[in-house]
């Protein structure tokens, strides 16, 4: 906007080359305020008007929100307004702060340099006083002597009577200098009078513009809180509504505009004229979206309302139900207003994608349903489990929704679980896999992965690929103790995503250790199930209680046998054996042997 706040005219050539670029989605108004944000550099005005053009991000996302989520964005946009605003207010007290500062300090700086240039003047002054006095009783002496001389000028010879002539004549230029240099000194100090007083004039206005920028940010603040605006829609006019409360006083240069969601520019405006209540209607825009109105202060851009969010273009009612015997998902369509288009077109998605693009499937309105107040839609039932929604796309939204259907679930009729299927000394070697899978077409790029209970999707113990048409398969069981669980894999899915997950299995702790003294030796047996054996491993002989830093005795273990032998120790008291595991740490003992008594 210009002064006043009214749109800056733009020349016709420039106008119409802008028009022919983007067409009727942007008005004469958009262009006109682009010109003035660049000083009417048409190059620069094309920049930004294509990047308004194609900024429609947030229209997307807002767009494929359902009513529920657009009032809880509209909530969050108004808290993310108002938190802007108390951020804008700290920034501009900041200023105001740093600006009083910095005039503070400039005041007295000049204060303390006129102090100083007085100071100094002073000090001159009294410099040229004591000249002066000094010059004058020389002159004077002078004059005395001159007129000495005068008195014996009969006696004193022609050649004599020049010198003392000169003499005068030098004495009297010097006498002049010093007066002159005593009057340039006294303009000096009128000239720094009169800049200190313009100083303190310069000073007084920026005070004052501090204190109106003050009273800006003051209105703001208030007007956040105290002004309202309503929004009506039909078909053909929108109405909008504003109310200011008793701490806000309306000024004739406030202004209402009227914006598609996510421009920065408006597309119709009005004047106040300092109402404190009123009403307007604006016609309704041709293109369809979702659109919003702001206040704002004293022909400025500082807004202190927005509106709710309205919806252009046809209202539409869409209820979804799901046909399990057909295996089709029907949506009712009703009508509530406006007219639709065999352009305007339905995608079926899951509930959580935000990408309207990725659409599992769409339909076009046919040209029977075009007049029909209700008319019905079949999409064919997903086999993937999930929550579906249908949205509705008028053409020239793209893929902006502006209604969505009520949810429906697909349950998960995968199946999956786990047997023993071989064992050995009481310990589950193998785990027998048995699984049932309708969300997809089972082929041998599926898989089967055995995990740690919680763990990600790419950290399995073991996996193995299924055998189609096969519904079973045999898996290592884990070896380390823990909680487990199966799950299945589609090749045709994301690498780390799964169908289902089997109930949870646990491993026990089958592993042993015994110890038992003989005569002068202890010997020592193991069964060790949860961990590889390793050349690095080692039992330690220990007194009970001691860090496993403290043994006795120690031995690597033969992994081609399960036993090895102490000596007994001479000292009496309790000891034990403990197994040490290279996979499990060094000082990190996962089994003990019974107590061992050594008597005296």
């Amino acid at each position: 906007m210009g002064e006043g706040g009214e749109p800056l005219s733009v020349e016709e050539k420039n106008l119409k080359q802008i028009q022919d670029m983007f067409g009727e989605d942007l008005t004469k108004s958009v262009i006109s305020t682009v010109f003035l944000k660049n000083k009417g550099d048409v190059a620069q005005a094309v920049d930004m008007l294509l990047d308004i053009h194609h900024d429609e991000e947030a229209i997307d996302a807002i767009r494929a929100m359902n009513s529920n989520e657009k009032e809880e964005l509209q909530k969050k946009m108004i808290s993310e307004q108002e938190k802007r605003l108390l951020e804008r207010q700290e920034v501009l007290m900041k200023e105001i702060a740093d600006e009083e500062k910095a005039l503070r300090n400039e005041v007295e700086r000049k204060e303390r340099e006129r102090k100083d240039a007085d100071k100094a003047f002073a000090l001159r002054q009294e410099e040229l006083a004591k000249q002066t006095k000094q010059e004058e009783a020389r002159l004077a002496a002078i004059k005395a002597q001159v007129a000495e001389l005068t008195q014996k000028k009969v006696t004193i010879n022609s050649e004599q009577l020049q010198k003392q002539e000169e003499k005068e004549k030098l004495l009297q230029q010097l006498a002049d200098e010093a007066a002159d240099q005593l009057k340039i000194r006294q303009e000096r100090k009128a000239e720094l009078k009169q800049l200190d007083v313009e100083e303190q004039k310069q000073m007084e206005k920026k005070r004052e513009f501090l204190k109106q920028k003050e009273l800006l940010v003051s209105r703001i603040v208030v007007g956040k809180a105290l002004c309202t605006l309503g929004v009506r829609y039909s078909e053909k006019t929108v109405i909008v509504s504003w109310s200011l409360g008793k701490d806000l006083q309306g000024l004739p240069a406030d202004w209402i505009g009227f914006f598609k969601l996510g421009n920065k520019d408006y597309r119709q405006y009005i004047k106040t004229g300092g109402k404190r209540t009123g009403t307007h209607h604006f016609t309704a825009p041709k293109t369809p979206g979702l659109y919003v109105f702001r206040y704002f202060v004293d022909g400025s851009y500082n807004e202190v309302a927005t509106s709710d969010v309205i919806h252009i273009g046809p209202q539409l009612k869409l209820v979804s139900t799901l046909n399990e015997e057909e295996k089709t998902v029907s949506v009712t369509v009703t009508k509530r207003s406006g007219e639709v288009t065999t352009s305007d077109w339905f995608g079926f998605y899951k509930a959580s994608e935000k990408n309207n693009k990725k659409y599992v499937a769409s339909q076009y309105i046919g040209e029977s349903d075009v007049n029909a107040k209700t008319f019905t839609l079949n999409f064919p039932a997903p086999r993937t489990p999930g929550d579906y929604v249908v949205r509705f796309f008028p053409k020239r939204c793209k893929y902006t929704n502006v209604t969505s259907s009520n949810s429906i679930r697909i349950e998960n009729r995968d199946r999956i679980s786990t047997s023993p299927f071989s064992l050995e000394e009481g310990r589950v070697v193998d785990l027998l896999v048995k699984f049932d899978i309708h969300s997809v077409d089972v082929t041998k790029w599926d898989y089967v992965a055995v995990y740690p209970l919680g763990k990600h999707n790419n950290d399995y113990v073991s996996h193995k690929y299924v055998d189609p048409p096969k519904k079973t398969l045999v898996v290592p069981a884990p070896i380390q103790v823990g909680k487990y669980e199966v799950r299945f894999h589609s090749g045709s899915q994301s690498k780390y995503v799964d169908c289902v997950r089997s109930v949870e299995f646990e491993i026990e702790n089958r592993d042993v250790v015994e110890a038992k003294k003989s005569g002068s030796l202890i010997p020592v047996t193991w069964k060790i199930h949860s961990q590889p054996k390793s050349k690095w491993d080692w039992v330690g002989l220990f007194l009970v209680g001691t860090a496993n830093t403290q043994y006795v005795q120690y031995k690597y273990i033969n992994v081609s046998t399960n036993a090895l032998v102490f000596d007994a120790p001479t000292a009496p008291g309790n000891y034990e054996v403990r197994y040490f595991s290279y996979h499990h740490g060094k000082y990190e003992d996962f089994r003990k042997s019974e107590l061992i008594l050594i008597s005296a």
